[in-house]
C-alpha cells in the first residue's frame, strides 16, 4: 500500500512530465525545435514497449504513470516531426544505431514470446528482469542521434522542456525506491536512474551554446508576426553586408504575403 506522499509524488512526477512534453510541441510547433526525427521515432516504440515489459514486471501504477504520459506523448512528437517534413540528411551513424535499436527491439521481443511459452517459475521471472535490462540498453540507443546533433548544433533544441524531464525522471526514481523490496527489482530504477541523465545530458548540450559560440547556427526560425514563421540571424549584420549564403535544391515555396511573392 503507498502512501499519499508517494502517490502525490508520482502524480507530481507525470505531470511535470507532461508539462515537459507541451513546452516541446509548443516550441516544435513554432518551429523552434529542429527535432530529431530519428530519436522521436526511436522513443515512441521504445517507450511503450517499455511501459508493456515494466507493467509485466510487476511495477505498480504509479511507476507506470510517467512510462505511459511518455509513450503517449513521444508519437505526438514524432507525428510532428513527419508532418513539419523535419526529416534532414541522414548521418550514417544515425542511421546503423536505428538499425542496432531495431534489432534489439526485435530481440527482446522475441526473447519475451519465447520466455512466455517455454519458461516457467522462477525462471520465467529472470527472463522478464533480463528483458527489462535489455530494452533499457535501447534507451541509449536511441539518445544517439538527437545527442550528436545537438553536440553538433545546440540551437536546433531547447533547455527547458530537457530539464523538466530530468525532474520528472527524479521524481520517478524516488517513487521507484520505495517500491523496491529485493534485489530482483533493482532492476525498476533503470529506468528512471538512466533516463534522468540521458535527459540531463542534452539539457547541458543544449545550455552549451550560450558558452560555444562558434557552435551556434547563423540563422534561426521564429514566429514573425502576420507572417508566420520566419528566418532570421543571431548576430548583428552590419549595413550591406552577408548575411548568409544559402544553396541546396528548393523543395517547397509558400507565399503569404504580396511581398513574398515578389
Amino acid at each position: 500500500m503507498f502512501d499519499l506522499s508517494v502517490e502525490t509524488i508520482a502524480f507530481a512526477s507525470a505531470g511535470v512530465h507532461v508539462l515537459g512534453y507541451a513546452a516541446y510541441i509548443g516550441f516544435v510547433r513554432r518551429g523552434q525545435i529542429d527535432a530529431n526525427p530519428l530519436s522521436w521515432l526511436m522513443f515512441a516504440y521504445g517507450t511503450g514497449l517499455l511501459t508493456f515489459l515494466e507493467y509485466r514486471s510487476g511495477a505498480s501504477w504509479v511507476e507506470l504513470l510517467l512510462p505511459i504520459a511518455c509513450s503517449l506523448s513521444s508519437v505526438v512528437v514524432a507525428a510532428l516531426c513527419v508532418r513539419a517534413t523535419r526529416i534532414p540528411k541522414l548521418e550514417f551513424g544515425d542511421v546503423a544505431v536505428f538499425c542496432v535499436d531495431v534489432a534489439l527491439t526485435l530481440a527482446y521481443v522475441g526473447t519475451w514470446f519465447a520466455a512466455r511459452n517455454d519458461l516457467t517459475g522462477a525462471y520465467s521471472k529472470l527472463a522478464v528482469i533480463a528483458l527489462l535490462v535489455c530494452a533499457n540498453l535501447t534507451t541509449v540507443t536511441a539518445f544517439v542521434p538527437i545527442l550528436r546533433s545537438t553536440l553538433s548544433t545546440p540551437s536546433n533544441e531547447r533547455v527547458l522542456p530537457w530539464l523538466f524531464w530530468t525532474g520528472a525522471y527524479a521524481l520517478l526514481f524516488a517513487v521507484t525506491m520505495q517500491d523496491v523490496t529485493s534485489i530482483s527489482r533493482l532492476s525498476l530504477l533503470l529506468y528512471p536512474g538512466l533516463n534522468a541523465m540521458l535527459h540531463f545530458a542534452v539539457a547541458l548540450l543544449a545550455m552549451s551554446r550560450w558558452w560555444r559560440p562558434h557552435a551556434q547556427s547563423c540563422l534561426e526560425t521564429r514566429e514573425a508576426g502576420a507572417v508566420g514563421i520566419g528566418l532570421f540571424t543571431t548576430r548583428a549584420i552590419r549595413r550591406g553586408g552577408r548575411a548568409f549564403v544559402l544553396s541546396g535544391q528548393m523543395r517547397r515555396w509558400e507565399s503569404r504575403t504580396q511581398e513574398d511573392a515578389g
